[in-house]
């Protein structure tokens, strides 16, 4: 059954309509993980937060892949578990299609999202190359968003529906964990080397850029090149 007929059947409850869209928005976003699972996977989590005060969700299918460099794994029964939003209440579905995890969620009565950034589901990749090193992209399209029982919005629309990257596996030069190559890290290079210890970095397996086990001057200088150059690839990811 596909997932698009799956949430229509769990939505009938809320008399969801495919009406016009309304100006509903949410933002939805995955996380970044430089922290390998006892496994081996990544866990990438998507969460949403309301771009207005009190917008409510009534039902959503997300579809999340991998780029070239990872794929969706199944480190227990299922290819994602759900967060709470989803799990407190409603109807949820998980599973794979074509190499990309899906998950669906509906509920009858439409559900208020907090504040914060909450959790919906937590997917799980992993390098198909295990000396892979570097940046992985996880993209994540809204397919369907529903905001009441009325208004339903779809990839197509900007109310909602997005396309966002997160990371998976170590970001080379990031030592500080902060997602970005720069100075910063340069810094904590030369400060770990002057102390012959990486305990003070928050990624210490990121500092070896060039490629040489240890962390030297070399690597600080590297980590410089790539601020100043994004597309410059460091040795150790030749």
């Amino acid at each position: 059954m596909k997932f698009k007929a799956i949430i229509g059947a769990a939505v009938v409850l809320g008399t969801m309509m495919f009406a016009s869209v309304t100006a509903h928005a949410a933002t939805f976003k995955a996380g970044t993980s430089s922290t390998p699972e006892t496994d081996g996977s990544y866990a990438i989590p998507i969460t949403v937060s309301p771009d207005t005060a009190g917008e409510k969700l009534n039902g959503v299918i997300i579809e999340v892949s991998g780029d070239e460099n990872v794929e969706l794994v199944s480190p227990g029964s299922s290819y994602a578990t759900m967060g709470s939003f989803c799990t407190e209440s409603g109807i949820s579905v998980s599973g794979a299609k074509d190499g990309a995890g899906v998950v669906g969620w509906a509920i009858g009565e439409a559900k208020t999202i907090p504040a914060a950034d909450t959790k919906l589901a937590t997917f799980y990749f992993q390098p198909k190359d295990a000396n892979f090193k570097g940046t992985a992209d996880i993209t994540v399209t809204v397919k369907q968003v529903a905001y009441n029982a009325t208004a339903l919005g779809d990839a197509g629309k900007e109310d909602g529906a997005i396309i966002v990257s997160g990371t998976v596996s170590v970001l080379l030069g990031d030592v500080d964990g902060n997602g970005s190559v720069n100075s910063t890290d340069s810094i904590l290079v030369l400060e770990a080397e002057s102390k012959d210890s990486t305990a003070g970095l928050a990624v210490p397996e990121a500092a070896d850029v060039d490629g040489v086990n240890g962390v030297n001057s070399t690597d600080a200088v590297l980590i410089l090149k790539k601020e100043s150059d994004p597309s410059y690839k460091f040795p150790a990811e030749q």
